[in-house]
């Protein structure tokens, strides 16, 4: 399995908990979901996250720097297993990259990306009344590319992609608000890929050290373990 697939599931898996006893800002929680990272509770200004795998190797590195609102300024991701790289630059409410994939947009007052092109086409976003990152529409042909479907919480319960093809249900525990184990099942065609991962967390309420295990397998056999170390993390 891709480790791309892997970081953009373990979004949900390393945030639910915290989720359950504070809140995200939204504009961190958006730009979490699109650029596949994880969201950071809290005055952040600077964050950087990492995922290695069980051998110690640096898969995905990702840094993030935001000003007081929540707003990012900058968003660095280094994937070397998919050979993805983008540097991202939030300007006054326009977004530019350079040195990697080709990336720009518009960004409104409340901090929300209301424009956005990359290499597969040009999009616009919507968001629901909390703030919420919604719908993403082809800017061309008005189809909705990708939905964001919530429950009580935050965090998404389902990600519909119909433009991949995809369909993403997430299931978060109940019980206690830390130091619980998850389970994440995600749904691609025919296949169903498994995610589990316990965490343990920062006073700040941040996940600090994830372990995952994923597998296609129902029972976990084959599967593939990675050590996430998630963040060092400076606040205003």
């Amino acid at each position: 399995m891709k480790v791309r697939a892997l970081c953009s599931l373990f979004l949900f898996a390393a945030s639910f908990n915290a989720a359950a006893i504070t809140q995200f800002k939204p504009a961190v929680l958006n730009a979490a979901l699109l650029f596949e990272h994880d969201p950071t509770i809290g005055n952040v200004k600077h964050s950087v996250q990492w995922i290695r795998d069980v051998n110690g190797k640096l898969r995905v590195m990702t840094e993030v720097r935001y000003d007081r609102n929540g707003c990012f300024t900058h968003i660095n991701m280094v994937d070397k297993e998919n050979t993805r790289i983008f540097h991202l630059v939030n300007k006054e409410g326009a977004l530019t990259s350079f040195n990697g994939q080709h990336i720009t947009g518009k960004i409104n007052g409340r901090c929300e990306i209301t424009e956005l092109e990359n290499e597969t086409g040009q999009y616009t976003l919507n968001y629901n009344i909390r703030g919420l990152l919604e719908t993403i529409v082809d800017k061309s042909t008005g189809e909705v590319v990708e939905r964001y479907e919530y429950g009580n919480s935050q965090l998404p319960v389902r990600i519909r992609n119909y433009q991949d093809n995809t369909d993403q249900r997430i299931f978060y525990p109940s019980g206690s608000a830390q130091f619980v184990d998850s389970e994440i099942v995600s749904k691609r065609g025919e296949s169903t890929v498994r995610v589990k991962q316990s965490c343990s967390y920062t006073v700040d309420g941040n996940a600090d050290k994830c372990s995952l295990i994923s597998s296609a397998n129902e029972e976990y056999r084959g599967s593939i373990l990675f050590w996430v170390s998630n963040h060092e993390t400076e606040y205003f």
